[in-house]
């Protein structure tokens, strides 16, 4: 029931960050959040936009960030969980890309590719492979919005480098 309260607490706090989206926009937010993420402790921290960060818990062992990035068709906004101030998992929470090519920036197969990047990188979109740590080989047909998750996950990497010392 405590986490409940915390998680509305949350919700409530992307009330805030969403003052310019509209209504079904920002419910389309919360319930996203609420579906996809198991938390014992939110704890609000103070960001600027387009962020929003939350504790996982009172050791603050963990971390969730939401962020956003313009797309081919509009917003695309990310959730990205870190753990020991590296990325641990990435998800979609909305995005409004094509159904055929931008539609695999929702696949495990392409957001795994952020996994293990750490603050202080500076991304970059590669077409085919990989030769850096710090590229991503985006989906072949879909750059721009491949590049959108890229901006997103990168914008989560500075305030992790700015605001909590990353590496």
């Amino acid at each position: 029931m405590k986490t409940r309260k915390l998680v509305c607490l949350l919700l409530i706090t992307i009330l805030a960050f969403c003052s310019a989206c509209s209504d079904s926009e920002t419910e389309a937010w919360k319930q996203a959040l609420y579906e996809q993420v198991e938390l014992d402790l939110y704890q609000e921290l103070p960001v600027d936009e387009p962020i929003l960060a939350a504790y996982v818990d009172e050791q603050k062992s963990g971390m969730f960030i939401v962020s956003k990035a313009l797309g081919y068709h509009g917003d695309v906004v990310v959730l990205v969980r870190y753990a020991d101030k590296v990325v641990e998992q990435v998800r979609i929470l909305e995005e409004s890309e094509t159904e055929d090519y931008g539609g695999y920036i929702r696949e495990q197969w392409f957001l795994e590719r952020f996994k293990g990047m750490n603050p202080g990188q500076k991304l970059r979109l590669v077409k085919m492979a990989k030769d850096a740590e710090n590229e991503v080989v985006g989906v072949t047909g879909a750059t721009v919005s491949s590049q959108a998750v890229l901006e997103a996950v990168q914008a989560t990497l500075q305030y992790m480098q700015d605001y909590k010392g990353g590496n």
